[in-house]
């Protein structure tokens, strides 16, 4: 049952019904009814703002509370909040920064309204709560029998400053995206003296400080001083699995991998992602790589440098995720554009083995007419594939490029031209 609810039975469509499946399988008994598409759950309900799933839910008694008295941690106390957007934002802010409950005083508005639930986004089911019956003394109450602390704001002349409030030892000031930041430099001044109960974190994402600038000389020579890099995209799936057992959930190091060939290595994204499977598959859940496929899908945009370096490394399962991907962005990486960079690589790979066992790299980038870095697929690929393979495959480029540009098969699909093209070259 969420907070506040129990739920009685729901309406959802034939295409949402196998989305909510797995949510479903944890209320068993709970009836539920499937309209043919969205607009007959609309006739049916009368709400156009669904997306293709609706709920009823029987209340609960509302917790007094001693329901919140168990809850360590921060709790927002509600007086006489009656906008329903505002009850709604504090239940969503509540959720954001962690906070074990919120408590509503017997004036404040009810948070199962339901435009409060779409402003809370549905947070108001998770984020324990309860009605004070008695108000300011379960304040007191929770202040002297369980050990709160009370802060209240307030705007009168005889009100104790914020900054005057005991403060623990440590502050930690963070500055996101710090690379955006046009006065960055000037921060050099408080490294040159700071504050040592202060630990200032710099963010930057993309960017990193520039050596030459006197942020980076003073933070060198300052009291202390680190930096963590971003975490390589060969550790990145350990990563994963430690956050999913932040969440209770089981993931195999395949999936993680898919996840990350889905998201990138953006770890607020996967972090984001693993949040979902939590709701869907419930505590000490198991991800697989079929739970990505069918849930995450792959939202990343690859281009053909990444296709080329996993057909180069002969990786077949790799290849045909970015294939398809890039195929569903296909403005982005067009056919044409796909196959002229296979193709020149894989033919200078063929002329490559033509150099020799070891041909300087130097000397072979200049021969090749490339730079060193491009050399490295080309070598690469000369290593994984055999002369007579590698001229099949430039063969099999040609064919492909004659396909797109409509000679010869002009109902192929792009899709359906790079398909067989990796098989040709993989299999």
């Amino acid at each position: 049952a969420a907070f506040g609810c129990e739920p009685v039975s729901v309406l959802c469509d034939r295409r949402t019904l196998s989305v909510l499946q797995p949510i479903l399988e944890r209320v068993p008994g709970v009836p539920v009814f499937v309209a043919p598409d969205a607009e007959a759950v609309t006739a049916i309900s009368g709400y156009e703002l669904h997306s293709g799933a609706l709920a009823i839910g029987r209340r609960l008694p509302e917790p007094g509370i001693e329901a919140l008295a168990t809850h360590p941690g921060t709790i927002a106390a509600c007086d006489g909040i009656v906008h329903t957007d505002n009850i709604g934002a504090i239940f969503r802010n509540a959720a954001s920064f962690g906070a074990a409950g919120v408590l509503l005083s017997p004036h404040s508005s009810d948070p199962l309204l339901r435009k409060t639930v779409r402003v809370a986004m549905g947070r108001v089911f998770d984020v324990p709560w309860a009605r004070s019956a008695n108000w300011p003394d379960d304040l007191r109450a929770l202040r002297e029998r369980h050990g709160f602390r009370i802060v209240a704001a307030e705007d009168t002349p005889n009100a104790v400053d914020v900054a005057d409030l005991p403060r623990a030892e440590r502050t930690v000031v963070v500055v996101r995206e710090a690379q955006d930041l046009r006065n960055l430099e000037d921060l050099a001044s408080y490294v040159d003296q700071p504050q040592l109960q202060t630990v200032l974190v710099l963010s930057l994402t993309g960017k990193t400080l520039d050596k030459r600038k006197a942020l980076y000389k003073a933070l060198k020579s300052g009291v202390s001083y680190f930096q963590f890099d971003r975490i390589p995209e060969y550790q990145i799936t350990g990563v994963v699995a430690e956050l999913a057992r932040e969440r209770q959930l089981k993931i195999s190091e395949k999936a993680a991998s898919v996840l990350v060939e889905s998201l990138g290595v953006d770890l607020s994204a996967i972090d984001q992602e693993l949040g979902k499977y939590a709701v869907v598959l419930g505590e000490g859940g198991e991800v697989t790589a079929a739970t990505v496929e069918k849930y995450t899908g792959s939202s990343r945009e690859y281009n053909q440098f990444e296709l080329l370096r996993a057909l180069v490394a002969q990786d077949a399962d790799r290849s045909y995720r970015i294939a398809r991907s890039m195929m569903q962005h296909s403005r982005s990486s067009p056919l044409i554009l796909v196959i002229a960079t296979l193709y020149g690589t894989f033919f200078k790979a063929l002329v490559y083995q033509s150099l020799g066992a070891h041909p300087n790299p130097k000397t072979a980038a200049a021969q090749l007419a490339v730079s060193e870095f491009a050399l490295r697929d080309i070598s690469r690929a000369a290593q994984n594939y055999s002369g007579g393979r590698l001229a099949r495959i430039v063969g099999y480029l040609r064919e492909a490029d004659r396909q797109a540009k409509g000679m010869g098969s002009p109902n192929l699909r792009d899709a359906d031209i790079l398909d067989e093209l990796l098989f040709k070259i993989l299999y």
